[in-house]
């Protein structure tokens, strides 16, 4: 059997990872193929190992990879019929290593297995005021009046009706707690950058942010193609999501407080006028 080349998308909550992936599975050579071994109740298939299973493997006694191997192959082995079509097999994957109950030997073994198997890693990082404003209008109820058949608990637009919507929603942002989230947010990615950058540098790693890819979505994309070794696609990718866009500041009913609690901050740029 030839060649196929593993990837994984690591990737934090509302980072366009969703939509990010919806742009490569639309290439004929990139494929994501769902499993059983690692699907419960409410996973998102997309994922390799959810967060729980992640979790779990991570206790002691238990290898921490056998849980990527095991998801890993089931899935390859469900595409086996693919008349070899499928040259790249990614799925996405959360912060996991950055974690509280990730250790320095689990991150070790997870290096080790990335390695063994020379699986690549896409890094799309997103962090920053504008993700916090993100989780925030996806933890409100939907209302189905606005939204309408797409009201649901993870709001992913497929409708232009729908992302206007969306980016009409104002949410109101804990501003006493919001700079320790935020550099919260920066941590767990310093780290598995860092992580990243012993485990797979280049060319077995591909940075991009969220703004980077919204920028410049043909250009970013490919790369990625000639990262993952597949070339361009016949025909432009095509994707159901529809961005919501607009500035973050727009979205925040306590704008004032939160510019005040993020003065003299990093973050303090995202709020500016213009």
């Amino acid at each position: 059997m030839r060649y196929r080349q593993l990837f994984l998308v690591l990737q934090a909550a509302r980072s366009g990872s969703d939509w990010l992936m919806s742009l490569l599975n639309a290439h004929p050579a990139i494929c994501m193929p769902a499993g059983r071994v690692d699907v419960p109740a409410g996973h998102d298939p997309t994922v390799l190992v959810s967060k729980v299973r992640a979790r779990e493997a991570a206790r002691p006694g238990h290898n921490v990879t056998a849980a990527f191997e095991a998801s890993a192959n089931e899935r390859v082995a469900i595409a086996a019929r693919d008349n070899g079509r499928c040259a790249a097999f990614g799925w996405k994957q959360g912060l996991w290593l950055a974690k509280g109950y990730a250790t320095d030997a689990h991150r070790a073994e997870f290096a080790a297995w990335v390695a063994r198997r020379g699986v690549k890693l896409v890094l799309l990082r997103r962090v920053g005021v504008a993700r916090v404003v993100s989780g925030a209008k996806n933890r409100l109820t939907p209302n189905a009046t606005l939204l309408g058949s797409e009201a649901s608990r993870n709001v992913h637009c497929t409708s232009t009706r729908c992302a206007a919507a969306v980016a009409k929603l104002r949410v109101r942002l804990d501003a006493e707690t919001l700079a320790g989230t935020l550099a919260s947010q920066k941590r767990e990615w310093d780290a598995v950058e860092a992580w990243a950058a012993a485990a797979a540098p280049p060319p077995r790693a591909f940075r991009v942010t969220y703004d980077e890819l919204v920028a410049d979505t043909p250009r970013w994309l490919g790369e990625l193609y000639d990262f993952l070794g597949v070339g361009p696609p016949p025909k432009p990718p095509r994707t159901a999501y529809v961005k919501s866009g607009g500035r973050a500041a727009d979205s925040i009913e306590n704008l004032d407080e939160v510019r005040a609690a993020l003065a003299g901050t990093e973050w303090a740029a995202e709020l500016e006028d213009g």
